[in-house]
C-alpha cells in the first residue's frame, strides 16, 4: 500500500474492513464457504450473519419485484389508483 494511501486506511480498523469485506461480498451471492476463505472465520455460523441480512435484502428485492410485475392476481404497484376507487353509494 503506498503510503498516500495508508494514511487514508487508518481510520478504518481490521474488524470493520473484514465486515465491510464480508457483507459485500455476501451481498454478490457469495456462499458461507466462500466468505469464511476469504475472511478467515473459522465457523461459518459467524459468517450467517451477513448471508442472512443479503438474503433479507434480496428477498424484500424480489417481493417488490412481484409486487409490480402483479404476479398474483391484478395487485399491481403501479395500479394502485384502481385498488382504492370506491363504488358508487346504493
Amino acid at each position: 500500500v503506498p503510503p498516500s494511501s495508508a494514511k487514508r486506511f487508518k481510520k478504518y480498523s481490521a474488524h470493520g474492513l473484514r465486515k465491510a469485506a464480508a457483507t459485500a461480498l455476501a451481498e454478490t451471492g457469495a456462499f458461507n464457504q466462500e466468505l469464511a476463505a476469504i475472511t478467515g472465520h473459522k465457523n461459518t455460523k459467524e459468517i450467517d450473519h451477513y448471508t442472512k441480512e443479503a438474503n433479507k435484502k434480496d428477498m424484500a428485492d424480489n417481493a417488490i419485484g412481484k409486487l409490480e410485475r402483479g404476479t398474483k392476481g391484478d395487485h399491481r404497484l403501479t395500479n394502485t389508483s384502481q385498488l382504492f376507487v370506491q363504488s358508487p353509494s346504493k
